[in-house]
């Protein structure tokens, strides 16, 4: 595989796989919720608006 910045990805691998599942989880958690409110607030605009 190489290296990184000198580092060998073997090193890496398991830092980089527990960033990406943290990163996946927060953004599978807080989507839903983020996009709820906002769907919300925007279909409450556009009916408001009507």
């Amino acid at each position: 595989m190489g290296s990184f910045f000198g580092v060998p990805i073997v090193y890496l691998s398991p830092t980089i796989a527990l960033i990406v599942f943290g990163v996946v989880g927060v953004i599978f958690f807080v989507l839903p919720i983020t996009n709820g409110a906002f769907i919300e607030r925007y279909y409450e605009d556009r009916l408001g608006d009507d």
